[in-house]
């Protein structure tokens, strides 16, 4: 039996998790896991063989990760009498405080996970539900972007996405992986010149015609010949294939909050399939956002776990999907359902009846004050007398007595 002294749960920021824990010897460790972009900066380096392990344990998780497995890092730490007590007296400190909780639990994290010993890595397999690719392809079809926002690796997201059929074999990929704001201003840059893609302001974009068949936008003939930029010497031209965006989590830091988000909305809405890896929750609320922002299109944010609430909660119109990572997702969505297929269903079939219904009870209210307007209009208008006679009132549609309530009474 071990003996549970505190927990640092998961979040945005450090995308780990820590536990501290007592084994009956008596010993105190920190065990920590989390994704391998953050877990390798923050592992102990004096040592020649820990850096052999950790390129064996890199080596290994990018093999799992081109199987399509999810993958963790495990790390480690003894923790002395001095370093657990003051962990301890900062631990009860941050979570009794009634102000910044999150910001010093975050400090109080930082404190004991460092110069961690590596264990291993994980790798599990994450299969697709029954219908999902299938699904993906009939929204495709009825127009709809489909975009994925994920945690996972940059490898296995796309695995992933070969086989829910979001990339196809003929799709050309662009890689987007900065580690500063110029490398990705840059890539984006060279991406936009090389396909020749517009930069597109937001009042062209109401010009540009959707393609349902291939889901890209198609820009009009007038912005296609006057303000495209012209390729380089020894670059490829103009592309006529579908486009596919992979962008992980490190680059979204530099673009989302600098000037570059109009480089990314421009280069986003002219692929075909946009994949954001390694991403963090809010990441993923702020590229919900930036659609929304930027664009009069409905948005639609489909999640399954806890990291997905902030997305849900952003888009306008939510959907969870109940399964093993928990019910946050369906307490925060707008409609619940059990299996992916399901929204094939509710979007195409129970959506184009809602909007038929809709459009029905706008003619008819509309029609129906039409006709009380009119009908009160042409009574006022051409009946005039019978109308003073009667004490008929327009406002409060009762017949007023001629004589006031205090003369009945006396």
């Amino acid at each position: 039996r071990l003996d549970v002294l505190g927990l640092h749960e998961f979040d945005s920021v450090r995308k780990r998790m820590s536990v501290v824990i007592r084994f009956p010897s008596g010993a105190v460790k920190v065990l920590v896991k989390g994704a391998d972009t953050t877990m390798f900066s923050i592992l102990r380096k004096d040592h020649k063989s820990h850096h052999n392990i950790q390129n064996v344990t890199l080596s290994h998780l990018n093999e799992y990760s081109s199987e399509g497995l999810r993958t963790l890092v495990v790390a480690a730490r003894d923790l002395t009498g001095e370093e657990l007590e003051e962990w301890q007296f900062m631990y009860e400190e941050a979570s009794t405080s009634l102000t910044d909780r999150s910001a010093k639990l975050r400090q109080t994290a930082s404190l004991i996970e460092c110069n961690l010993t590596l264990l291993g890595a994980s790798a599990i397999e994450d299969k697709l539900q029954e219908g999902v690719p299938e699904a993906i392809e009939s929204l495709r079809q009825a127009g709809m972007k489909v975009w994925v926002l994920t945690g996972d690796k940059q490898e296995t997201a796309i695995s992933i996405g070969m086989s829910c059929k979001l990339l196809t074999s003929d799709m050309q990929r662009i890689i987007i992986n900065g580690t500063s704001e110029n490398e990705c201003k840059r890539l984006l840059f060279d991406a936009k010149i090389k396909y020749g893609i517009n930069s597109a302001s937001c009042n062209q974009i109401s010009t540009c015609q959707r393609d349902a068949e291939n889901g890209y936008l198609e820009a009009s003939a007038s912005m296609q010949s006057s303000n495209l930029p012209e390729p380089h010497a020894g670059e490829e031209g103009v592309s006529d294939g579908p486009l596919a965006l992979i962008i992980d989590g490190n680059s979204l830091v530099y673009i989302l909050e600098k000037d570059l988000e109009t480089e990314l909305f421009d280069l986003a809405t002219s692929c075909r399939a946009v994949i954001c890896c390694r991403v963090a929750p809010l990441q993923k609320a702020g590229i919900v956002d930036l659609i929304k922002s930027r664009t009069d299109d409905m948005t639609l944010a489909i999640g399954d776990g806890a990291n997905d609430v902030s997305m849900i909660q952003m888009a306008d119109v939510g959907v969870g999907l109940c399964g093993q990572e928990g019910r946050q997702a369906v307490m925060a969505s707008d409609f619940a359902m059990g299996q992916f297929r399901f929204l094939k269903r509710l979007l195409l079939v129970h959506g184009h009846w809602n909007y038929q219904r809709v459009g029905y009870l706008v003619l008819y209210n509309f029609y129906r004050n039409a006709v009380f307007v009119f009908m009160l209009f042409w009574y006022y208008s051409f009946s005039f007398w019978p109308a003073f006679f009667c004490m008929v009132s327009g406002q409060q549609g009762v017949l007023f007595p001629l004589k006031r309530k205090e003369e009945t009474i006396h």
